[in-house]
């Protein structure tokens, strides 16, 4: 698509059925917009501007999808004309998860908006924004940096300082709300379409862009190992799981390893967006050990390794910095760094995790020279694609 004059662009996917057991990508929608309210774009709450602008977004998978909030690296984000923004760390109202087919609303500023809307029950998250009027470009993005859900618009479709919103019905179907303020927290009203108008829209890179479709299958996501507790006399050891993903993780069938034993994790074992889990049927080693994650294929997923031992009650913890031995154990909960009066030197500590991604995903992006020479090989392993290094690509 080549950007010039057109009155709207609008790249989040349509709410469209899919098959059990996956997610459509993006799994949310924005679905209205107050970019314009009538009036002042902020009021004066104890002699401080307050924003009145407001996104509302909707899940459209049939999985409960968490928002990271927070300021930091992990964290999701909420990316305008100005520039990126980070989402509260605890919401005005409701939670973090948005439940299937629910709707919630993101705020410049909650208690505005708690007050212009009274009625409105639902989630209401804060999050900076600073919606420009002739038109704007928004995208929302979770912790790993993947578009959960974008749009941009053009003020000649509607919406400009008459108390009305955009609504956003389809990719290209986009009309100004029938009622005053909108409808935030319910299904947009349809009427007539508005037509298209020619108008000068500004320049997003096409990279940015995303609107293919990425199915996640429940039993595939980002589980990696977060802390391991050696056992010893007074107390058993554990191997404490998290998931990084947005979405619950089906993990039965998986199995959790190290040098001594290896645990299959039963069946309807899910881990919850974000959640841990903690498995103590396989006792770390305090004097050194490799514990691995392996999916219920047999590929290795996530492996550490520590050789330097580990005193009594201490924990081997990961951090945005890397692995690290702590006094302080966090079962269950996230990581803490307390440093022991006398610190261990120099910690070997090795974390390993290969990158997985869909086969056709990375198989489309090969030339056609390689193409025969991928399915020749994955036709001699009997369909069991492990890896296959081209050219310095790496497939899973």
């Amino acid at each position: 698509m080549v950007l010039g004059t057109v009155s709207v662009f609008y790249f989040a996917l349509p709410r469209i059925p899919f098959a059990h057991g996956q997610i459509p990508w993006p799994p949310l929608v924005i679905t209205e917009v107050m970019y314009d309210p009538a009036g002042e774009d902020s009021i004066l709450v104890s002699g401080r501007p307050q924003s009145r602008q407001w996104i509302e977004i909707y899940n459209q998978s049939s999985l409960p999808i968490t928002i990271l909030g927070g300021i930091g690296e992990e964290v999701w984000t909420f990316l305008d004309s100005t520039g990126t923004h980070f989402f509260a760390k605890t919401p005005a109202r409701g939670t973090l998860t948005i439940a299937p087919q629910e709707y919630i609303v993101l705020a410049g500023d909650a208690y505005v908006f708690q007050q212009e809307y009274p009625w409105y029950t639902g989630t209401v998250i804060d999050v900076r924004m600073e919606l420009q009027h002739q038109y704007d470009f928004v995208q929302i993005k979770n912790d790993r940096g993947e578009v959960m859900a974008q749009a941009l618009w053009s003020y000649n479709i509607g919406g400009q300082g008459n108390g009305k919103t955009l609504e956003f019905y389809s990719r290209d179907d986009v009309r100004e709300s029938v009622l005053i303020g909108g409808t935030p927290g319910q299904p947009n009203i349809p009427q007539n379409p508005t037509p298209l108008v020619s108008s000068p829209s500004p320049l997003v890179p096409r990279e940015t862009i995303t609107t293919e479709p990425y199915p996640h299958p429940l039993s595939v996501g980002k589980v990696i190992i977060n802390e391991l507790l050696p056992g010893n006399e007074y107390a058993p050891g554990w191997i404490e799981l998290r998931n990084l993903e947005p979405y619950p993780v089906d993990i039965q069938g998986w199995k959790i390893k190290n040098l001594e034993k290896s645990f299959l994790i039963p069946t309807t074992t899910v881990v919850n967006a974000y959640e841990f889990l903690v498995i103590d049927t396989v006792q770390p080693s305090a004097s050194g050990d490799v514990v691995q994650l392996y999916n219920n294929q047999g590929v290795l997923l996530f492996e550490v390794e520590y050789r330097t031992p580990i005193p009594g009650s201490w924990s081997v913890a990961r951090f945005p910095a890397g692995w690290a031995i702590t006094t302080t154990p966090t079962k269950s909960r996230d990581n803490t760094f307390s440093v022991p009066k006398t610190p261990i030197k120099s910690p070997i500590i090795t974390e390993t995790h290969p990158t997985t991604y869909p086969t056709s995903t990375l198989l489309s992006q090969l030339s056609a020279d390689e193409l025969p020479m991928v399915h020749a090989f994955i036709t001699a392993l009997g369909g069991t694609v492990l890896f296959i290094i081209i050219k310095r690509k790496v497939i899973l």
